[in-house]
């Protein structure tokens, strides 16, 4: 009896362990996202947070409540951009993507599937990426959902400009 109950103890450790790290490593995130990305069921997946929430910040907005680090980072920089490659976690790790993927902005259908390889300006989706390697030039052709601000333009040309310094190759930008 006594090895069932340590066996017990030891799940949860493990899944309050599972959550403290989820949402220090991928929030803010949502109690479902957790238990999306990691397989558990809700109700584990909330026997883990509670057992780790006090060390965790949270905030509810548009009656959501969302977890994370209780760190206090702030954004290094005013206006940033990133292309992120396909696959990658900053989508596909969640379950509700309403925080990262505004939907209502875009004012054309996507060619390509926005989960494919997103173009995020501060926090938020706002088009796709696809790379051509041709000689010692990189293609990046760009396509924004909705018009992007000149001030976003700037900071996903200086993304691109960016990924191609840093595989040592020519830029040849394109949006479309």
């Amino acid at each position: 009896m006594q090895g069932d109950n340590d066996a017990l103890d030891d799940h949860r450790r493990t899944i309050a362990e599972l959550a403290r790290r989820y949402f220090t490593s991928h929030g803010p995130a949502q109690i479902h996202d957790f238990a999306w990305w990691s397989g558990l069921s809700v109700a584990d997946a909330r026997a883990g947070l509670a057992t780790v929430e006090s060390e965790l910040a949270r905030e509810t907005i548009d009656g959501r409540t969302y977890w994370f680090s209780s760190s206090g980072r702030t954004p290094t920089a005013p206006r940033t951009a990133y292309l992120l490659p396909l696959f990658d976690e900053y989508l596909i790790a969640y379950k509700d993507r309403r925080a990262a993927l505004d939907t209502s902005r875009w004012t054309r259908a996507a060619s390509r599937d926005p989960f494919s390889a997103p173009v995020v300006v501060n926090g938020q989706v706002v088009g796709g990426w696809k790379r051509v390697q041709t000689g010692d030039k990189v293609g990046i052709a760009l396509t924004p959902l909705a018009p992007l601000k000149k001030r976003d333009v700037a900071a996903v040309t200086d993304a691109a400009r960016t990924y191609t310094d840093f595989v040592g190759a020519e830029l040849d930008l394109s949006w479309s």
